[in-house]
This record gives structure tokens, sequence and C-alpha cells, in this order.
């Protein structure tokens, strides 16, 4: 068995599944994108606390089972970091949030109560959270990522460990959204979105590879992109306004992050701020998953031989 996964594969499935985790989320707050990553913010930095150690997450596996005298308030700032926005922006949202009865406001923060995620409109995503983790989990087996393989996979049925799993896979994706907007710094959220969303679709984390070893990889199974795509199918992929994508694509072509080709965009690998920037990010996203992954494991959420 391979017993190391380049970052490029780990970094790919990594995007893959933040890029579904955002579609999911953002669909219960009229596709405010920025929005339902400050919930995510504060519901991490309420509950963090208690998976800091496996005998902690084990013991509230089930969604909401963590009691909302258990959730510590999250300020404005350590949120605003956590989603990579200024902190007047996040403060702007929280405070759309909280008027709405989404968020809670307490003496030192926020919190985002338990019923707001076992019955709230938050329960209705619960679904789709679950499935792109869960393939998450399997695309790493299929690359033998971690040490893990086909039979290791996360416990079923997914609900019973959907608290779990949910707490701990919110805290990665911000961390993985995190480390792709470092790739574009100067950049506009929703411009980092669009950049990321285009740079999975041509598969740019496999082309940086050489050509020996993307054309062994394991992950071909799962059809990565390989070549330039339309501002169309960019626009459909990330549920974007058409014009609104093709605004931010002429920004990215302008300042050297993607190359037009034809009809269809693609990632600038001859630009050598943003391929190094890449590949920190890779670097990044491969050290994080195996902590993601060894929480899983370590609290018996990954199972197998």
């Amino acid at each position: 068995m391979k017993t190391h996964t380049p970052a490029a594969e780990v970094s790919w499935l990594n995007l893959r599944m933040s890029l579904a985790f955002v579609k999911a989320s953002r669909g219960w707050l009229s596709d405010d994108i920025i929005a339902s990553l400050i919930v995510a913010g504060v519901f991490t930095g309420n509950i963090e606390h208690i998976d800091r150690r496996p005998e902690g997450t084990r013991m509230y596996l089930l969604p909401g089972s963590v009691p909302d005298e258990m959730r510590q308030p999250a300020n404005v700032t350590s949120v605003a970091i956590s989603v990579g926005v200024p902190r007047e922006t996040a403060r702007t949202k929280i405070r759309m949030l909280a008027g709405r009865g989404f968020l809670s406001e307490q003496e030192d923060g926020f919190v985002l109560a338990r019923d707001s995620i076992v019955m709230g409109p938050l329960s209705s995503i619960f679904p789709a959270y679950l499935a792109s983790l869960d393939d998450f989990v399997k695309g790493l087996g299929v690359v033998n990522a971690y040490d893990l393989g086909p039979d290791r996979t996360l416990v079923q049925p997914l609900w019973s460990i959907g608290g779990a799993l949910l707490r701990l896979g919110s805290s990665h994706v911000l961390r993985t959204i995190n480390a792709v907007q470092a790739i574009a710094p100067d950049l506009p959220f929703m411009t980092k979105y669009v950049l990321a969303a285009t740079c999975h679709l041509v598969g740019a984390d496999l082309r940086l590879l050489p050509e020996s070893i993307r054309a062994s990889s394991p992950l071909s199974v799962l059809r990565p992109g390989a070549s330039p795509v339309s501002g169309g199918a960019v626009a459909r992929f990330t549920d974007l306004p058409a014009e609104t994508v093709r605004r931010h694509i002429r920004k990215l072509v302008d300042q050297g992050y993607l190359v037009r080709i034809g009809d269809g965009y693609d990632f600038n690998p001859d630009n050598p701020i943003f391929v190094a920037r890449w590949s920190a990010f890779q670097a990044r996203s491969y050290a994080s998953t195996r902590q993601f992954i060894w929480k899983l494991a370590s609290s018996g959420i990954i199972v197998g031989p």
C-alpha cells in the first residue's frame, strides 16, 4: 500500500469538499456565501473546546447533542479571522444573522443555539453536509492517504455521528478556505471564490504534477478536470449569475491568475507567484487534513481495519 499521498491529490479532494460545503451552506441564507461562512465561524467558535480531546468528541456524537450551556460565545474578531474576512464585514453579517434570529447575542459574543441546528433551516441541509464529508473520506481512501484505504470509512449511518462530524468538518473547511484565500490575498472574497472554483474545475492541483505522476494517480477514477472551462461552466458549478462570474473572471485574467484559451479559461501556470502560493496551499491542506483525519480516527468516527 502506498504510504505517502502527494499533497496535490489531497488538496484537490479538500477543495472539492469545501466548495460542496459552501454550496450547501448558502442555500438557506438566500445565497449569501459570506453569511453562511460566518455561521460556520460562530458555530466552531462556540464548540471547538469540546473536540480538543477524543473523549470529548465521543461524548457528543449526535446532531445537537452539545447543550446550549456548554457553547462558548464567539466574538466578532475571532469569527472574522476564522473566515478570513474584514472585521467590519463580519460584524455586519453577524448583526444581520442575529436580527433574523439565527444567532443569539450574549455579553461576550454570539452563539448558534442548539435548536437552530436540529430544528431550524440548517437542519434541511444537514444531509448535504454529511454527504460531502463522506465523499471526502472515501476519496482519501481511493488514494490511500494517511493509511486510509477503501475498507476504512465513516461510521454508518452518518446521522449517528453527525454532530461530531459537523463540528470537526466545519472547522476543517474553514481552515481550508482560509488557506485558499492566501493564494490571492489582494482580491475580494467573491473573486477568490470564483478563482478557487475555476481552478478546481480545470484540475489545477493535479496539473501541477509531472505528467508521469498525474497519469498514474488513482484519483483519475473521480474524473478530475484537465482542460479549460467556459465562464458558463463556472457559473453553473457555483450557482452564481453568469454576468457576475464573467466580471470576476475578467479581473482574474487581468491580474494574471487565469488565462483565456479559446472560448475557455485556465489557471496560469506561467505566473510564478501564483504557482508558489498554490504549492503552499497544497502543503497546508495536506498537514491540516492529517490532523482532521487523526481526530476522526481517534474519536472512533472512522472505522475499519
